[in-house]
C-alpha cells in the first residue's frame, strides 16, 4: 500500500484516496450562495460543506451526497435515485 507522507506522518493511503475520488464532487458550476438559505444555488451545499469536500473520505462523501439528495427533496427539486454502485459500495465496506 502506498501512502502520502508529510514530515514522516502518513496522511492518506492510496486505497482510501482512490475510493474517495470515485465519488465526483456535487458541484455543477452554478456557484452562488443564496443569502436566505446559505446553500449554493447549484449544488445546495453550505460554504463549509464545499470547503470540506476535498478532505472527506469515501463514507463521509456518501453521507454528504445522501444529505444533499434529502435537501433537494425537501426543497422540492428533482432528485436522482441512489445508484447501484453507491448502494453496493455502502453494503460492502472496505477492509
Amino acid at each position: 500500500m502506498i501512502a502520502l507522507v508529510c514530515a514522516g506522518h502518513a496522511l492518506i493511503s492510496d486505497e482510501s484516496m482512490t475510493a474517495a475520488f470515485d465519488l465526483p464532487s456535487p458541484c455543477i458550476s452554478v456557484c452562488e450562495i443564496d443569502p436566505e438559505t446559505r446553500y449554493c444555488r447549484g449544488c445546495l451545499r453550505t460554504s463549509q460543506e464545499i470547503a470540506s469536500w476535498r478532505d472527506l473520505d469515501f463514507e463521509a462523501r456518501l453521507e454528504m451526497l445522501d444529505r444533499l439528495r434529502d435537501r433537494r427533496q425537501e426543497i422540492g427539486l428533482p432528485t436522482r435515485k441512489r445508484t447501484r454502485r453507491r448502494a453496493s459500495k455502502r453494503a460492502a465496506p472496505r477492509a
